[in-house]
């Protein structure tokens, strides 16, 4: 019997290290460079070409516009008892059933057999509410808690 992880990540040292003292595990470097990136969808940068380099990004003037375009995610048991108009009882385009109670399931944002997802405005990125004190921006979906990423120190100055 044999447990292989093809790749772990600079975040998941620890735990790697816990399992090599074990006796567990033995890393070994496979060579590979990754890269981290910011992707925009193909539909999206053809509807705003602006979003194709930093400078359609950076600044209050553009913060409207991620606002308007990149809007929250929705929880599944958000969207069957907020927007649905039946609790998703009845299938419709993103539902296929309300999440089973007493389960994680209405946390998740996606369910590749049930429920494909949905975006909407909330007060988060609702630029006229608290105008002062509040910066207009859109949604950055990031990697899980506990992996490693570098998303914090560029998004800071847009």
């Amino acid at each position: 019997c044999a447990h292989v992880v093809p790749e772990t990540c600079a975040g998941q040292q620890t735990r790697r290290d816990e399992l090599e003292d074990l006796g567990m595990a033995t890393s070994y470097p496979i060579g590979a460079l990754t890269q981290d990136a910011w992707y925009i969808p193909k539909f999206t940068l053809e509807a705003h070409p602006s979003l194709g380099n930093y400078a359609g990004l950076v600044g209050p003037e553009n913060g409207r516009k991620l606002a308007e375009v990149f809007n929250r995610p929705t929880k599944w048991k958000d969207y069957c008892d907020q927007i649905s108009l039946d609790n998703c009882t009845k299938p419709d385009q993103h539902a296929k059933r309300p999440p089973y109670p007493d389960t994680p399931e209405g946390e998740l944002f996606f369910h590749e057999e049930a429920y494909t997802g949905y975006f909407r405005p909330t007060q988060d990125n609702n630029c006229t509410l608290n105008n002062s004190t509040f910066q207009c921006t859109g949604h950055f979906i990031d990697y899980p808690c506990g992996w490693t990423s570098y998303f914090e120190a560029p998004a800071k100055h847009l």
